[in-house]
């Protein structure tokens, strides 16, 4: 019998350059995935935010301000619509909150009318917070 001797080269042990950039890449696809959650996030708040606007200023605004009965001029049913607004003006700047004929009367407590439910403190801080973050 006759044995057969082979010699295998024994690996070459990894360089620290390879090692840490393995390392860093496996940093960066953690971080992305943090930022890439993050972002979703906030894109969810923001749209959950923008719902609760709607539905703020459907519950309060448009049995007056409508397509059909525009009181004032005004129709709030479309964002391109208030901005446009009514006879006093714009009801909504687009760059300057305090312009916005709408988040004015509101904070002063003019709209909803007398005789109309009015607005929760929780409604009315989220307006406000809605005009100032330039989310209108």
């Amino acid at each position: 019998m006759r044995t057969v001797l082979t010699m295998t080269r024994p690996r070459p042990a990894k360089k620290p350059i390879v090692a840490a950039l393995g390392g860093l890449l496996l940093l960066t696809a953690w971080l992305l995935r943090i930022a890439i959650a993050d972002d979703a996030k906030a894109v969810a708040t923001s749209r959950s935010r923008e719902t609760d606007v709607a539905v703020a200023l459907a519950r309060n605004c448009l049995e007056c301000h409508n397509t059909s009965d525009r009181k004032g001029g005004l129709d709030l049913t479309r964002r391109e619509k208030a901005s446009i607004g009514g006879d006093s003006g714009k009801a909504l700047s687009l760059d300057d909150r305090d312009n916005s004929l709408l988040l004015k009367r509101i904070d002063a407590g003019e709209m909803p009318p007398k005789g109309r439910g009015k607005l929760s403190a929780d409604e009315r801080k989220l307006l406000s917070e809605w005009g100032n973050d330039r989310a209108i």
